[in-house]
């Protein structure tokens, strides 16, 4: 004779309208959370194309008369076109000059084991983690005359990224072969 336990059913139907509501919610909060997000961005685009006075007001109603030369008069009084190119040039120069000084490091630290190789990689590193100090940089860049100047700021660019670049192709380098250096 086999003895057969009565297992206790449980509500069934309770469970999924638990979950239904659990996944309303979620939604419910997701579409909020978005409407948090893309309400900015909709008063910008539209208040772009408003009158001064319309503008000034920051509703959210469509413009009466839309303006589209309000774009081409941003662009001129806030020389865009200049910026443009003044952070192509400032990007360019600063990333051709910290790769090439970034490689020649890497190599040289990853092929000559020296406790002052690894040294080095350890000091340079440390300019990831430590924060920069303003006030000291404008001394500094004041004391060289590069306060001010295109010079300045790519070298402030350039001693930025190399603590990165550095540890990337260090690693890099680790993982290439050494036989082919040895046989040029």
């Amino acid at each position: 004779m086999s003895i057969t336990r009565s297992v206790p059913r449980r509500n069934l139907r309770a469970r999924p309208w638990r979950r239904y509501l659990c996944t309303a919610l979620k939604q419910l909060l997701s579409i909020l959370l978005c409407l948090i997000v893309l309400i900015p961005f909709y008063l910008v685009l539209v208040n772009a194309f408003k009158t001064k006075g319309e503008s000034a007001r920051m509703n959210i109603a469509l413009p009466t008369e839309w303006h589209f030369e309000n774009f081409s008069q941003a662009i001129e009084k806030g020389k865009l076109v200049q910026g443009f190119f003044n952070s192509l040039l400032y990007a360019g120069a600063s990333s051709f000059v910290g790769v090439m000084i970034s490689a020649m490091a890497a190599f040289v630290m990853c092929r000559k084991r020296t406790r002052v190789n690894r040294s080095l990689f350890y000091f340079i590193l440390c300019g990831l983690f430590f924060p920069v100090n303003y006030v000291t940089l404008i001394q500094v860049l004041n004391f060289f005359g590069l306060n001010n100047t295109r010079v300045g700021l790519v070298l402030v660019y350039t001693a930025g990224m190399i603590p990165f670049c550095v540890f990337v192709m260090r690693n890099f380098v680790l993982t290439v072969a050494v036989e082919p250096h040895e046989a040029a």
